[in-house]
C-alpha cells in the first residue's frame, strides 16, 4: 500500500487542479516503475496499491519499493508556494498461493502505519509474530 505524504498541502496551497495533476503523475509513475505482471491501482483519495507477481522474491520486492520511493517524489510549484509529495509504503507478502487478499491488505495497512509513524517517505514490511498482529 502507498500513501502520499504532503498531498493535502498541494490541495490546500495550490488548489484541487494541482492535486489532480499530482494523482495523474503518481499513476503514470507507478505504471512506469512497475515490472511486467505488476498491477498498480488507486484505491481512493491519495492511497494506491501495487500487487506484484507471485514469482517476485524479496530482492525483487526491495528493488521495486526503492524505485517507487524514488519515483514518487514530486515537487509542485505555484505562485508563492512549493509543495513536496513523497510516498510511504506498507509491504505485505505471502509465499502461499491464494492468500486471503483482505488479510494481506490489513497487513500492508499495519506496515504502512508503522512506516508513517517512524518516518514518512520510507517503507515498512509486515512481520508476523506469534500473535500475527505486529508490523515493523
Amino acid at each position: 500500500l502507498i500513501d502520499l505524504d504532503g498531498f493535502k498541502g498541494v490541495n490546500d496551497a495550490l488548489g484541487h487542479a494541482a492535486g489532480d495533476a499530482v494523482l495523474r503523475r503518481v499513476a503514470d509513475r507507478l505504471r512506469a516503475s512497475c515490472n511486467a505482471g505488476s498491477f498498480p491501482a488507486r484505491l481512493g483519495g491519495d492511497e494506491f496499491a501495487v500487487v506484484l507477481p507471485a514469482d517476485v522474491d524479496g530482492v525483487g520486492v526491495d528493488r521495486t519499493v526503492q524505485r517507487l520511493l524514488h519515483d514518487l517524489e514530486i515537487v509542485m510549484e505555484g505562485p508563492g508556494h512549493i509543495a513536496r509529495v513523497t510516498g510511504t509504503i506498507g509491504i505485505a507478502w505471502s509465499s502461499t498461493a491464494g492468500q486471503d487478499r483482505d488479510r494481506l491488505l490489513r497487513q500492508a495497512d499495519a506496515a504502512l502505519y508503522v512506516a508513517k509513524r517512524t518516518r514518512k517517505g520510507t517503507a515498512a514490511t509486515y512481520r508476523i509474530d506469534a500473535d500475527d498482529r505486529q508490523a515493523g
